[in-house]
C-alpha cells in the first residue's frame, strides 16, 4: 500500500521493482494500493516532479519521496520473500 496516489510512471516502476525482487518465490504479480485516510497528495517519479506538471507540481513532499517509499516497499517484499518479520512501526 502507499499512502498516496502514485502516476501511472511511478506505479510501473515500483510494481516493477518488486516483481524482480519476488520472482522465484511464489509471487505471481504485485498490485498497489492507496489506502483511505492516508492521503498524503501525489508521488512522481523524479523526472515527473521536475517538470512541474499537475502531479509533481502538487507533491508535498519533494522529489524523492516517491523514491523512499519505492526503497521501503523494497525492504519490506526482501523480508516476505525471505520469511523474515518486518522491521517495527
Amino acid at each position: 500500500t502507499v499512502p498516496g496516489e502514485m502516476t501511472v510512471d511511478m506505479g510501473r516502476r515500483v510494481r516493477g521493482a518488486l516483481s524482480l525482487m519476488a520472482a522465484g518465490h511464489g509471487i505471481s504479480g504485485v498490485q498497489l494500493s492507496g489506502l483511505a485516510n492516508e492521503y498524503l497528495s501525489y508521488f512522481t517519479s523524479p523526472q515527473e516532479y521536475d517538470a512541474q506538471h499537475y502531479e509533481g507540481g502538487s507533491t508535498m513532499y519533494g522529489r524523492e519521496s516517491s523514491v523512499l517509499l519505492l526503497e521501503q516497499l523494497q525492504l519490506l517484499t526482501k523480508a516476505l520473500v525471505n520469511g523474515t518479520p518486518a522491521a517495527a512501526p
